[in-house]
């Protein structure tokens, strides 16, 4: 073609005139007839240099027709069709080898040239030499007499990349033909006559025909080796009817779109498998685990259908055979490339020479189809949650994971700051986790382990560590084995928990959300925010000064208690909706929170932007207001108006766009995050810092709600994985950028996505395992009660003593155990979380209870029921109560010598941090 288009439009076009019959004609003859005599000759005389119609067996308007479009896909010179893609493969083989000639050829070979090198080549002469499938060594076994070298790209089964561009070199070095079967690819992915390849060899019958009704092969050659195959395909007699040619040609027409379509649903299918916890490797070269990912990337612009899977452990192939048979989707069959899904066994043994290549388990190989990856997905779930039973049994009985590895105090300070991606869980509960932990700690406590931790690290191959207060608590090393349950697979557990690493000499910190409040802290320093005492502000709000107070803090948070006149507006929103709110820019502007971090990070916020107000952070927040005897507002209900005007938009997006540069926040495609979120070896964020509201109408699949200013406020509540991917998203590309740019500066690898909320993503969400709990109607528990079950109040401490029902018995999951129930009498758990109770019967049925309901009631409907309640100021006694953070609990609530420390607490935390904590942080020169 003279332009140069690309794939798609190359296959839509090739093979076919450009006037006329959209599909090119089908010419079902034999026999050619010429004017004359001289018009015979002359043809005889050309047609081994040029394409000239001159007999069937030599090809036909269809087949000419066939042979032009493969030459468009594989950029080559001339083309040959055969009855079958073994005949292809034989053709080329016997073109160009002789007796006495050496081959060497790829030991993850399609199965069938095995069989015809062993059968055939042997008998002719003809010596053969397997190498590595990676093509490693390869050069040491190049004899004097070796003519070709044969490559898969990548190989069968198991789908090696050879580096193809350093084999040509070695087959140009020593005079050697490289032929390559590139049937995987299809020609449309990867093509190796661009790479240096002298022959390509394709099974029309799999993807280039794409619905198994044909038979077929393909040879594309460059000039250089066309004289050969051309002459022994006409000498072996190789040729195709004209129908079959026209249903290749016709296929050929979609497979861009079946091919991209083939390659979603089966990447879909490979992130289900890679969580399940009995597969040890999913191969597939797109994966970024994989081998050859790098030559993937490298060579190739897609992927297809394949996936080979390998079990783990125990399996034995006659489980592989089970599983296959119990698959209802999935038909048993070996040729691909068809529009649907296949399944069959692979013993790769058999199917290699060479011993490196066997694998640690047994296999079996997929080809996804074109059916909805959701009901491949369930109909794998079924198959093999029936076949192992004995993973869901381990997912739901943690104590019979293995035991946990440990990592020393010093190892894993070297670990937070080494660049990796690192997930350091404190599996206290909260109440602990508050009064001290370490610096980048994020709290998953083990009572809602197994419910959060999917959420804040998705990645089952992350670098995890988990800690406890140490000594005798166990806490820790149940929580390992609970996430190697579910297919964590890089678990460790601090050796003596925080007692040894404070023993070590490394600090805790108390309190909760501590980057995030140190780097408000320090963005004061580093900015200078202006700010403004309480006992100022109150007085130019008596005057009547030109003045709004808006207040950084989400709506619940605000209607608690708020400074008087103030205006709910959440930080994360702040560029959306301040212009409206103070629309002249003579109006000063006073943020405020309940304490300082907030503060200071909302009025930065507006002062970043560049907006012309007069800012201040209002100093130390509604505890400074009151700590000046001033009255808060309690109940308020003032908040910013959810309308925006249109015509605000774009210069609002190009102020916020301008601020996101100046701190690098690199604006991406949802082409990029797509790459992003199939990359296995990062972890990806997608973070919607709407509004609740906006958030509930709908988002991108995968996404979890992180408004704004509590992403950078509370980053630790959202994102457990520190050196991950973070990318952030908005509707109208106003917000997004400055949350960004704040994470940026936090230490983040944070992102934009360009497209919003309304780019086109493909990212299942992965749901949360929970267990199988009875939960009982309160009338049912109030017969429960009756009959002398056992009732266990797991819900938080301080409403347990507020309320509870009499002779109800606090506890929490980590200390159940302490309980020392009697396992012949009926337990009722009772939650506000059904999960969080199915986890605790979890753990009750491994000490030996095994009749277990929940309940999911409230003191209200409890009392509907006749259920008598009772209330207990002291029980549990403040030193049971982990779940409950003491420390300057009681702030807000009039205390003020506890709001005074807390507010010298937020202080001091810079001063606490270390010289490597202070560099993980990333503020702009100035």
């Amino acid at each position: 073609m003279d332009k140069p288009y690309r794939s798609a439009t190359r296959l839509l076009r090739a093979g076919r005139p450009h006037h006329g019959w959209v599909n090119t004609p089908v010419t079902r003859a034999s026999t050619y007839v010429f004017d004359s005599v001289q018009a015979w000759r002359d043809t005889r005389s050309r047609r081994d240099q040029e394409r000239l119609p001159s007999y069937g067996a030599r090809g036909t308007d269809s087949t000419h027709a066939l042979e032009d479009a493969l030459v468009e896909l594989e950029e080559g010179y001339r083309a040959k069709l055969y009855p079958t893609g073994q005949a292809a493969i034989a053709t080329v083989l016997l073109a160009y080898l002789r007796a006495g000639d050496h081959v060497l050829i790829t030991d993850a070979v399609y199965e069938p040239v095995r069989r015809f090198c062993a059968e055939h080549l042997s008998r002719m002469g003809i010596a053969y030499t397997y190498y590595r499938p990676d093509g490693a060594g390869i050069e040491a076994l190049i004899r004097p007499e070796t003519r070709m070298i044969y490559a898969e790209s990548p190989g069968s089964l198991t789908y090696e990349m050879p580096d193809l561009p350093a084999l040509a070199a070695l087959a140009r070095a020593h005079d050697c033909w490289l032929a390559v079967d590139n049937t995987w690819a299809s020609g449309l992915v990867h093509k190796p006559l661009t790479l240096g390849a002298d022959i390509s060899i394709l099974a029309a019958t799999k993807y280039l025909g794409g619905h198994a009704d044909v038979m077929m092969g393909a040879v594309i050659s460059n000039a250089r080796a066309w004289s050969p195959l051309e002459r022994a395909t006409v000498d072996l007699g190789q040729t195709v009817g004209a129908d079959d040619a026209y249903l290749v040609l016709r296929g050929m027409r979609t497979l861009p779109v079946r091919m991209a379509q083939h390659a979603r649903s089966a990447l879909r299918v490979a992130d289900y498998l890679l969580g399940r916890p009995e597969v040890a490797r999913v191969l597939c070269p797109a994966l970024p685990g994989d081998p050859s990912h790098a030559l993937w990337q490298r060579d190739c612009s897609g992927t297809n259908g394949l996936l080979t899977v390998e079990f783990s452990g125990a399996a034995g192939m006659d489980d592989v055979e089970r599983l296959i048979n119990s698959l209802q989707l999935f038909g048993i069959g070996a040729s691909w490339g068809g529009f649907e899904s296949l399944v069959i066994p692979v013993n790769l043994p058999a199917a290699r020479s060479l011993p490196d290549s066997t694998p640690r388990g047994v296999m079996l190989r997929l080809h996804v189809g074109l059916e909805d990856p959701d009901d491949l997905i369930a109909d794998l779930e079924q198959a093999l949650s029936q076949l192992f039973p004995s993973s869901l049994n381990t997912m739901m009985h943690p104590t019979q994971a293995h035991p946990a590895v440990d990592v020393d105090p010093h190892t894993l300070k070297q670990w937070l700051h080494d660049g990796a991606e690192i997930a350091l869980l404190d599996v206290r509960e909260h109440g602990q986790y508050g009064e001290g932990h370490l610096f980048y700690a994020a709290p998953v406590p083990y009572s809602r382990l197994e419910v959060d931790i999917v959420r804040l690290a998705p990645r089952r191959d992350v670098r995890i560590a988990v800690y406890d207060e140490g000594g005798a608590d166990d806490t820790a090393a149940r929580a390992a084995q609970a996430l190697a349950a579910l297919g964590y697979r890089n678990v460790r557990r601090l050796a003596g928990g925080i007692a040894q690493w404070q023993r070590d000499g490394y600090a805790v910190f108390a309190g909760v959300n501590v980057p995030s409040k140190t780097f408000g802290e320090l963005a004061e320093e580093v900015f200078h925010t202006p700010r403004i005492g309480a006992r100022d502000l109150a007085e130019r709000q008596r005057r009547g000064d030109d003045l709004i107070v808006l207040d950084g803090r989400p709506y619940a948070e605000y209607q608690k208690m708020s400074i008087p006149g103030g205006i709910c507006c959440p930080n994360g929103e702040l560029a959306l909706r301040a212009h409206a709110l103070a629309s002249n820019p003579q109006t000063t502007i006073v943020v405020n929170c309940a304490g300082r971090t907030r503060s200071i990070i909302g009025a930065q916020t507006l002062i970043n932007l560049g907006v012309p107000n007069p800012v201040y952070a209002l100093e130390n927040g509604t505890q400074g207001w009151y700590l000046e005897d001033l009255q808060l507002e309690h109940g308020a209900r003032r908040r910013y108006d959810d309308g925006i005007a249109p015509q605000d938009l774009p210069a609002l997006a190009q102020r916020s766009l301008r601020l996101a540069e100046s701190h690098g926040v690199p604006m991406v495609s949802a082409e990029e995050v797509q790459g992003w979120l199939r990359d296995k070896t990062r972890s990806t964020f997608l973070c919607d810092v709407r509004g609740a509201e906006e958030y509930a109408q709908g988002s991108l699949p995968g996404a979890q709600h992180t408004p704004g200013g509590q992403l950078i406020q509370a980053t630790d509540q959202y994102l457990a994985v520190r050196g991950a991917r973070i990318v952030v998203f908005d509707a109208e590309g106003v917000r997004a950028p400055v949350v960004a740019s704040w994470l940026r500066q936090m230490g983040w690898d944070a992102s934009v996505l360009r497209e919003g909320v309304h780019a086109s993503l493909d990212n299942p969400v992965e749901k949360a395992l929970v267990p199988q709990l009875p939960l009982m109607t309160d009338a049912q528990l109030a017969a429960a009660l009756a009959q002398g079950a056992q009732l266990v109040d797991l819900r938080p401490s301080m409403r347990y003593r507020a309320d509870h029902i009499a002779g109800a018995r606090w506890s929490i999951r980590p200390r159940l155990a302490s309980l020392r129930l009697d396992a012949a009498r009926p337990v009722v758990l009772l939650a506000e979380d059904a999960a969080l109770a199915a986890w605790a019967a979890q753990d009750l049925r491994a000490q030996g209870v095994s009749d277990i309901q929940g309940n999911t009631g409230d003191p209200a409907s409890w009392r509907a029921q006749g259920i008598a309640l009772a209330s207990a100021a002291a029980e549990p006694a403040d030193a049971d109560c982990i779940d409950y953070l003491f420390f300057v609990h009681d702030r807000h609530d009039g205390n003020k010598a506890a709001a005074r420390q807390y507010l010298a607490w937020e202080t001091n935390l810079v001063k606490q941090i270390d010289e490597r904590e202070l560099a993980g942080y990333r503020f702009p020169a100035r």
